[in-house]
């Protein structure tokens, strides 16, 4: 009676094999056509770079129009840096030039007249009334699609079209993010977004893995206010409810703090369900944000976070009111002060530490509009909130708004003064947050123990869907989970031009890069796949490494200090706010720390007075690492680890084991001295 069931196991077990079998052959064969398709853009491409292309403005409308498209298309030629692409009008423009170049087609259906000699040779389909996609129309004046698509002309070449129906909404649209696929965008928002291959026999297609239609997951809802906007299937019937209710009271509150005057014009709340849907929609990551040309709020919710705590909201509003005040300082701290728990602990908390901790900016600086764009919102927004209510307690709610209207300029005498009172008010205040302060740094989670598995984890693309922050790096992870990995570290990028002068180090929030969101994001997943993560922020240079950066004299050493500090702190309270036990304070800055150990170890002092967590630096093999004197005041000593394991093109296994026992034994003497474990920051 055994034998059937061995049978039927035996059975089960070959379709078991044969369907992982069949599924990694398909996933071998997607493979295959991705790097072909990949392939032949890349051909396309060269193509244009060594054939060059056209721009080709519209002429059946207004010269004024005619003119600013010309403008506009100079500007598009920065995109096209590296391609020699020719101005050119619709009606001057050959069949052979149409057939020989790369096409960059802009306008309207009746503006420009090539949309009517390619009218069904795109995925789209053109009429004098705007465009249809999938028997949709698209006929509103804001309604845009953006395509790099085969030359209608010339299908063995590649070219671009930005079609609207409105020649001055195109004007104010004319941008080429994706450049293998599409997009038809709706009062600024992405409708639909595509990604086309290219297959063996040359025929484009729509990937479907790369493909949103976001038309069909959005649901409208009216609440007392406007529309809430649900960009998800799944909406729970308390959602609009609960949403309406808070928006409810904190409009209650804002409005009586102004008075009777203070209009609550109709907006959107647009509800998303995660950051990378926020981004590809709307092309912003920010865990809330407003749009006060569309008369939309923004927000990320989900299970695990809540992106308003309606300081954006309240900007919005104010704003529509008042407009921005003149000092940024103010326009921040005016919303920020009607926030409700910000950052999670509130303003004040946050305000506090800073205050407590030995990196202060001065108030002369805060209200210097062009010091003020390079300094962290994470420390600039708790600190302008703490002083409009430092300035409200003192002067009253009435005197705020003639503050905020403020035109002239802050005396110098003024602004000591009122630096001097807020001060002896932030002191009174972190008095109340001592004990919660000191708690949360005693239980502020620490790094796994035992030996770390790494992965530096890069961020892949820049076009949201491949980064950081899409549903492709989370399954990036949990294969990298299977494999054995426990630790990651996330690198965001600020960039440098010359190493040899000094420049304001900017962070990269935009909805493409390395941002905030993203490391947010990333410490989620890591606490879901029990991952380590270490937070390593480095400087790029194009065409160089962190290693070049050698200022000239001591005027630009003290210049490249104190903006160092200003960008890493941004990184040192983004790592305490959101609890990432490890975080590297630098990476190969090799001639500023072995001839600067000083102000290396200020920096530290500085961060560990905002930072609970532990510390590392990563220094360059080699000099760096070995010259080094601050590793006792770090948790880790950090190596980018790329000694060579021999010299020789083709050594033997005995030489690679000689050679990696003698690196092994340059480390160990480092260590031996500091007697600090030593961790790979990166290793090749």
């Amino acid at each position: 009676m055994k034998k059937p069931i061995i049978y039927s196991f035996s059975i089960v077990l070959i379709i078991v094999v044969s369907f992982l079998f069949l599924s990694e052959i398909d996933r071998s064969e997607g493979l295959k056509k991705e790097r072909s398709s990949e392939k032949k853009f890349g051909e396309l491409y060269t193509d244009m770079f060594n054939n060059g292309g056209l721009i080709i403005y519209p002429t059946n409308t207004s010269a004024k129009i005619q003119k600013e498209y010309v403008d506009k298309i100079k500007n598009l030629r920065l995109f096209f840096r590296r391609f020699k692409m020719d101005v050119v009008a619709d009606t001057s423009v050959s069949n052979t030039l149409l057939k020989n170049k790369v096409l960059l087609i802009v306008g309207t259906p009746k503006s420009n007249k090539l949309f009517g000699r390619i009218k069904n040779k795109l995925p789209i389909s053109i009429d004098t009334n705007g465009f249809v996609y999938k028997g949709y129309s698209f006929n509103n004046k804001t309604d845009i699609a953006i395509l790099s698509y085969k030359n209608p002309f010339n299908s063995k070449k590649i070219s671009f079209f930005i079609i609207g129906n409105n020649d001055e909404y195109v004007l104010n649209n004319i941008q080429l993010r994706y450049l293998s696929g599409f997009q038809i965008k709706r009062n600024d928002e992405n409708i639909v977004i595509g990604e086309f291959r290219i297959d063996e026999n040359n025929k484009w297609y729509i990937d479907k893995n790369k493909y949103w239609d976001f038309g069909k997951t959005r649901k409208s809802v009216p609440f007392d206010f406007g529309k809430i906007i649900f960009h998800s299937d799944n909406i729970n019937a308390n959602s609009s409810k609960n949403i309406n209710a808070i928006l409810k009271k904190n409009i209650y509150n804002i409005k009586q703090f102004f008075g009777k005057g203070f209009l609550i014009a109709p907006f959107n709340y647009n509800v998303f369900t995660s950051f990378e849907q926020k981004g590809l929609i709307i092309q912003n990551t920010d865990l809330a944000n407003y749009n006060l040309k569309n008369n939309s709020i923004n927000v990320v919710k989900n299970d695990w976070i809540d992106g308003d705590d309606f300081s954006e909201t309240a900007g919005f509003l104010i704003e529509k009111n008042y407009d921005k005040s003149k000092y940024k300082f103010l326009s921040d701290g005016l919303s920020t002060y009607f926030s409700q728990n910000w950052r999670g602990k509130g303003f004040e908390y946050w305000a506090s530490k800073i205050y407590l901790s030995k990196y202060f900016p001065s108030l002369n600086e805060l209200l210097n509009n062009k010091a003020y764009n390079y300094q962290s919102d994470l420390i600039s927004e708790p600190l302008a909130a703490t002083f409009i209510q430092f300035y409200i307690n003192k002067y009253g709610k009435e005197k705020i708004l003639g503050l905020y209207k403020r035109k002239k300029d802050f005396r110098k005498n003024e602004i000591r003064r009122l630096e001097k009172e807020w001060k002896k008010y932030l002191k009174a205040i972190s008095k109340k947050y001592e004990q919660q302060l000191n708690n949360d740094r005693n239980n502020f989670p620490l790094p796994i123990p035992g030996f770390q598995k790494g992965l530096s984890y890069a961020h892949e693309g820049y076009r949201i869907h491949n980064g950081y922050l899409s549903k492709s790096s989370y399954e990036s992870l949990k294969k990298a989970v299977e494999l054995g990995t426990n630790s990651i570290s996330i690198i965001p990028f600020t960039s440098i031009r010359d190493p040899k002068q000094p420049s304001p180090l900017r962070y990269w929030q935009s909805a493409f890069s390395e941002n905030d969101e993203s490391i947010i994001y990333l410490e989620h997943l890591s606490q879901e796949l029990k991952l380590n993560l270490m937070l390593k922020p480095q400087i790029y240079l194009g065409g160089g490494w962190p290693g070049d950066i050698e200022m000239q004299n001591k005027k630009d050493w003290k210049i490249f200090f104190k903006d160092y500090t200003r960008w890493i702190m941004h990184y040192a309270l983004l790592a305490e706010m959101y609890k990432i036990p490890l975080l590297s304070i630098g990476n190969e800055l090799a001639k500023t720390t072995i001839t600067h150990n000083d102000e290396w170890v200020n920096l530290i002092d500085e961060i560990r007075s905002v930072y609970s967590g532990k510390l590392t630096y990563g220094a360059n093999w080699g000099e760096e690492f070995e010259k080094i004197k601050f590793w006792d005041k770090l948790d880790y000593i950090g190596i980018s680890e790329y000694y060579p394991l021999s010299k020789k093109e083709n050594p033997s296994d005995k030489e690679l084991l000689d050679g990696a026992n003698k690196i092994i034994s340059k480390i160990a003497t480092v260590q031996k001295i500091y007697g600090k474990p030593v961790i790979f920051t990166e290793v090749g």
